[in-house]
């Protein structure tokens, strides 16, 4: 899917193309209904404890377009509200961020501390947590010794 048409619109600036913008307002359609269908259920039925608080929707769709056309699908992705667009090979840069980082936690012994926690020997392993920032979107791996 071209996620920027190829024909400028007004100077340097390209309209999403009509296959994107089709994608991100399917998504918002199907927030709205997931959005009234709970309140529905919940009006059919007051003991039902379903609750959901800002629903956000993702669409993932194309690649990163060359840098002429990125700046436009930037301003555009950027400036939606409740909604997110990744494209295929962000979703791949950060499956292999999180691969790499799981192969550094494991050699640096939590596949150790792991395997003597089987084995049934828990002095020997630390604990470990999982934390994230705000500013970050990916959770680090925090150990300290049980």
């Amino acid at each position: 899917m071209e996620l920027v048409s190829k024909k400028q619109y007004r100077g340097r600036v390209l309209a999403p193309s009509p296959e994107l913008v089709g994608a991100v307002v399917q998504t918002l359609d199907q927030i709205d209904k997931l959005r009234s269908d709970i309140y529905r259920i919940k009006a059919l039925n007051p003991q039902q404890k379903l609750e959901a608080y800002g629903i956000k929707g993702v669409v993932l769709a194309g690649m990163i377009p060359d840098t002429e056309r990125k700046r436009s699908f930037e301003l555009y992705r950027n400036s939606l509200s409740g909604l997110s667009i990744i494209t295929f090979d962000e979703l791949l840069a950060k499956l292999k961020s999180c691969a790499s980082s799981c192969r550094r936690s494991l050699h640096s012994g939590m596949a150790r501390d792991l395997w003597n926690a089987i084995k049934g020997n828990p002095s020997a392993t630390r604990s470990y947590s999982v934390v994230s920032s705000p500013t970050s979107s990916w959770p680090a791996a925090k150990s300290g010794m049980m």
